[in-house]
């Protein structure tokens, strides 16, 4: 007895069209359309707009908190200065004295350098922490995007994204710290300020005192950093 059944060819296909067509009553027949997880979306994204994204964030969020930043500088400078058993202003007393003797411009003193300084820090890091973790990946340290050699691949690519920002951070933060610290008039612009350093303490002043200490800062911190990113 020949075989009557019918083999149904091209259904899922026909199921999409459908789908994607709205027809009422048989949309619901459709299979939903596959989603990215969200770590995989992120990767997803090309490597020239996180890195465009992350400089972008990392300049924004310094404006926005650069008056904070400024008096919590200016206090740290007073301390370093004060008489024994003088007590530094708070806050909202420093803001006024500030407010009083040098005007809002004060809060700002600086914030040009600062922000393209941290653009080029998260371009640093960001770029650093996909080239990494793209190499490692090529290596086949990778078996799943739950295993433990992911989580080792992504500790790895933040670690490195943090020791090679703090070689921008180093001299990018001291230069912002000066400027904050001196009064209006001091430097024409941040080169001026830079020359000087360069002057008092040399290159390698500039570019590594307080190295030491930015990467025992900056190397742990990016690796919450990017846990939480990813």
């Amino acid at each position: 007895m020949p075989n009557t059944r019918v083999k149904r060819r091209g259904t899922p296909q026909l199921l999409l069209v459908i789908g994607a067509l709205g027809l009422p009553g048989i949309q619901m027949l459709a299979p939903p359309p596959p989603r990215l997880k969200p770590s995989t979306a992120l990767r997803a994204v090309p490597n020239e707009i996180n890195l465009v994204a992350g400089m972008l964030a990392g300049s924004v969020g310094v404006g926005v908190a650069y008056p904070f930043d400024t008096l919590k500088t200016k206090t740290q400078a007073f301390l370093k200065t004060a008489a024994p058993g003088e007590k530094a202003p708070s806050a909202c007393e420093l803001a006024r004295q500030l407010i009083a003797k040098e005007g809002i411009r004060s809060f700002y003193r600086g914030i040009s350098s600062a922000m393209f300084g941290q653009a080029l820090i998260k371009g640093t890091v960001f770029f650093t922490y996909k080239a990494v973790r793209r190499f490692l990946e090529a290596q086949g340290l990778v078996q799943g995007p739950e295993s433990l050699g992911a989580v080792w691949v992504l500790l790895a690519s933040a670690c490195a994204s943090g020791a090679a920002g703090a070689l921008v951070v180093t001299p990018v933060e001291r230069v912002k710290c000066v400027l904050q610290t001196s009064p209006i008039g001091a430097f024409k612009n941040p080169f001026e300020c830079i020359a000087q350093i360069v002057r008092e303490d040399g290159i390698k002043g500039l570019l590594f005192r307080g190295l030491g200490v930015t990467l025992l800062r900056e190397v742990p911190s990016y690796s919450f950093y990017f846990g939480a990113y990813e």
